[in-house]
């Protein structure tokens, strides 16, 4: 028996609305949807971003306590001697990175031939081409996303790296270019000078030898016994240089945190008078010292290992040493952590 529906548009309607909420939002519903959206993301975005600062400062760290652990077994091989920062001459020059290459990943099948020119490859497959050592990772911050000197790029591309970076340094022997030729950049022949000298700073010599005769892959190195306070003196700091080639003598060894101007820049980690334009990457000796910017990539800290072999990150002015008054006695003249005399 058929039933005939008494007003059949009712159940159009019905049909048709239950459609319409079927297929898809409203307007308003859409809107509310990518409010709560941007809100996820204004939340978590800045967390993100957070742990992978965290997770870049644990890797600068680690690289550090790596780069110590490698210095320790070099001096254990070595009659207890620490490595100088570098040693060149007029065609060769070697520096304690490519010294304790062999303890820190880099293999001891590699040929010196390549490395006493003070330059290594940015990747394995540039080694082969190239005829290089292959750079090691350790040496890089990874924040150290800065632009670098035409000859460490690639020749059809700026933007690749052929040459592998470094970003750590020995704290040198002296306090920059007033020290020239005694403490830093010192003829071997002349020997190692006392601790006590005026101006000495760390176990990072940096010798500069005349000609160009062969290769010195044993240049004289400080004692461990020099240094008083392990615990409390600065071995390795951050040093970001737009020319801070791995294997390179300049620049090996740093002379303090912070300098103002001059052709020395980039042996100290802030030139506070560096250009910050990168054309001028190419300007001459005083270089381009990139420290400002790594400095305040990692909040406005920079990480150090000491010498008894842990690793911490600081505000520069926490390892100089402070005046009468609590002020920082000097920035060109650190003391405090930087000494192996002074440090406590």
């Amino acid at each position: 028996m058929k039933f005939s529906n008494p007003n059949p548009n009712k159940t159009i309607c019905r049909n048709q609305a239950k459609a319409q909420r079927l297929g898809g939002f409203t307007l308003i519903e859409l809107l509310v949807v990518i409010a709560i959206i941007a809100i996820l993301a204004a939340i978590i975005l800045p967390v993100l971003a957070s742990a992978r600062a965290r997770a870049q400062q644990a890797q600068c760290l680690n690289n550090l306590k790596q780069l110590a652990a490698g210095i320790f077994i070099f001096s254990g091989d070595n009659n207890n001697m620490y490595p100088p920062a570098a040693w060149t001459n007029s065609k060769y020059q070697i520096s304690w990175d490519s010294l304790i290459y062999s303890y820190v990943g880099g293999g001891s099948g590699q040929a010196p031939d390549t490395m006493d020119l003070g330059v290594y490859a940015n990747d394995a497959q540039d080694a082969q081409l190239l005829g290089f050592a292959p750079g090691l990772k350790i040496m890089v911050c990874p924040f150290d996303n800065f632009p670098k000197v035409s000859w460490m790029a690639a020749a059809n591309n700026p933007l690749d790296l052929s040459v592998a970076v470094r970003d750590y340094a020995m704290v040198a022997s002296g306090e920059g270019n007033a020290y020239y030729g005694t403490l830093v950049q010192r003829p071997t022949s002349e020997g190692l000078p006392s601790i006590t000298t005026p101006g000495f700073l760390g176990v990072g010599m940096y010798w500069l030898d005349p000609g160009s005769g062969p290769a010195n892959w044993n240049p004289p190195g400080f004692p461990e016994t020099v240094v008083r306070h392990p615990s409390g003196t600065i071995m390795l700091a951050e040093l970001a240089s737009s020319q801070g080639a791995e294997g390179n003598a300049w620049p090996a060894c740093c002379c303090g945190p912070v300098t103002s101007g001059g052709s020395w820049g980039d042996l100290y980690q802030i030139d506070t008078l560096a250009p910050t334009d990168a054309g001028t990457l190419e300007g001459g000796s005083s270089g381009y010292s990139e420290g400002k910017q790594l400095y305040q990539a990692q909040r406005n800290r920079f990480n150090y290992a000491f010498h008894d072999g842990h690793v911490e990150l600081l505000q520069y002015q926490q390892t100089m040493q402070p005046g009468g008054s609590g002020a920082v006695k000097t920035l060109t003249i650190p003391n405090g952590m930087w000494n192996v005399n002074t440090a406590d």
